[in-house]
């Protein structure tokens, strides 16, 4: 069932790897849907804009030796690489930039000059053309993968990212667990609303600022767990 361009990676690592074959598929599927993200929407219905985003949340369970995390990891290899390069591309744009930020201080250093003599001659003269508009836009660094951050963390890599990121917990329990605190309802809604990954966002705090707008929220959500913490986790209460 998974498409053409995936079977042969994912029979290679499972073979490889002696490990359940679900492993390397769900983790496969999961990460690419991270890198999808945004850019592609599925239309389920003809006559209606009722769009779907490709996002996946994906959870190994397994015990302990069936291999989930070197599973998770192999099909992560990509991703990872993915990342590298875009790191390597930022380095060299922000130090691009630092050039360009340095070039637009001379120029604006000498077009204040150029107005201040001109006002000094002529306190009425018009001088708004003499100076320079904004300065050069840092470079923004697209992300893949977040491991652990904060919401208001996420909600930034977001408005950075804006076609979604993907959340590798390699023990994902850790993050249900932080969610179910009373204290972090807030970051429970915010997982929530990302799982449509096209419902939109903003945050207001006094700290951080207003209007803090996400146009969507699209989290891909990719962990193991073993199955004695599963049931641990979500048994129900005894009676």
């Amino acid at each position: 069932m998974l498409p053409d361009a995936l079977a042969p990676w994912v029979m290679d690592v499972w073979e490889r790897m002696q490990c359940p074959p679900d492993y390397p598929a769900v983790s496969a599927m999961v990460t690419l849907s991270g890198v999808v993200g945004r850019r592609v929407a599925v239309g389920p219905q003809a006559e209606t804009d009722w769009m779907v985003v490709p996002n996946l949340w994906g959870l190994l369970v397994g015990r302990p030796g069936l291999l989930k995390s070197p599973a998770m990891e192999a099909m992560l290899a990509p991703l990872k690489t993915l990342a590298s390069e875009e790191l390597e591309a930022y380095q060299q744009a922000m130090a691009d930039h630092e050039l360009e930020e340095l070039a637009f201080r001379l120029r604006r250093e000498a077009a204040e000059k150029i107005a201040r003599k001109r006002l000094a001659h002529d306190p009425t003269a018009d001088i708004a053309g003499d100076l320079l508009g904004s300065p050069p836009e840092p470079p923004v660094l697209r992300r893949y993968l977040s491991n652990d951050s904060s919401v208001e963390a996420l909600g930034e890599l977001l408005r950075q990212s804006p076609d979604g990121i993907l959340v590798h917990r390699d023990e994902m329990m850790s993050l249900l667990k932080q969610l179910d605190r009373e204290d972090n309802v807030a970051a429970r809604g915010f997982y929530l609303t990302a799982w449509n990954g096209d419902s939109g966002y903003t945050f207001d705090r006094i700290g951080r600022g207003l209007n803090l707008h996400i146009p969507a929220l699209c989290l891909s959500l990719l962990g193991s767990t073993q199955p004695g913490r599963l049931v641990m986790r979500w048994s129900p209460p005894a009676t």
